[in-house]
């Protein structure tokens, strides 16, 4: 006999049903891959404190209920995949990088973590749901520190994006980009946006293309409440924005929102 490492059954009749397998191997387009390896290549990265690989069906990975904290990019260079061959930018996402993927986050936390950009949650070309995910405390030196989707498409709903501390750059809490020739929608629900804070440009949220070969869209339902100034000037001299809306009246400079409201 030769032991496979799969498993099946047999049914009244005899006949036997093939089932799968019983390890964690994964296999992806023909190849096997053992979960061990790529964990232990994520690993020497110097910045990386623990990992766990495990394989989920290419329809959409769910993570529920995790706790992201303490990670920190370096900012030293990029390296490739030896998965999907993609480049990696080792200075995005301290938190949670999400390439190339159809993810749903659900009840999570990402806090305390440090990039130079995209700290808490970096995504690009990739789709995400977001439920009840709070995004706290990150810091970085750049650009998205709380959230930065890139060529992607989103929906957040519920949660919270707080408290998130950008030194120089642009969108402490959430960062909404399509570079060249691509595109970025994202729909934002029953969020609280409070409390980022930049030196930069727009502290609560920035939407913003490339150049005219981008396409990129923000709605906000007007549940969602920002708490922190919005450089409408930026939007209008750059960008069109159609799904863009405010549903409450409210007093207004040509710079910022003047006090907190609905967008």
């Amino acid at each position: 006999y030769y032991h496979t490492g799969d498993s099946a059954w047999m049914d009244e009749d005899g006949f036997y049903w093939y089932v799968g397998r019983v390890d964690d191997v994964i296999k992806s387009s023909g190849y096997r891959i053992g979960p061990f390896e790529i964990e232990s290549v994520i690993m020497e990265l110097p910045y990386v404190l623990e990992c766990g690989v495990s394989a989920a069906p290419d329809e959409k990975l769910t993570i529920e209920g995790l706790t992201i904290k303490g990670g920190k990019a370096s900012g030293d260079g990029e390296f490739t995949s030896a998965v999907n061959e993609f480049k990696y930018q080792d200075s995005y996402a301290g938190g949670l990088y999400i390439a190339k993927g159809n993810v749903l986050l659900k009840n999570c936390v990402v806090t305390g973590n440090d990039a130079p950009n995209g700290c808490g949650i970096f995504a690009i070309e990739s789709k995400v749901e977001m439920d009840g995910v709070t995004v706290t405390e990150n810091n970085s030196t750049g650009n998205g520190c709380g959230i930065w989707f890139s060529a992607s498409e989103a929906t957040v709903k519920g949660g919270e994006i707080s408290k998130n501390t950008s030194t120089t750059g642009v969108a402490a809490g959430l960062y909404v980009y399509a570079n060249k020739a691509s595109t970025c929608t994202v729909n934002v629900e029953n969020t609280r946006i409070t409390g980022n804070t930049t030196t930069g440009n727009a502290s609560a949220i920035y939407v913003r293309g490339a150049d005219a070969t981008a396409s990129v869209g923000a709605k906000f339902l007007p549940t969602t409440e920002t708490w922190a100034p919005v450089s409408r000037q930026f939007m209008q001299r750059r960008l069109s924005i159609p799904a863009l809306s405010r549903t409450t009246p409210q007093a207004e400079t040509e710079e910022h929102i003047s006090r907190p409201a609905p967008i």
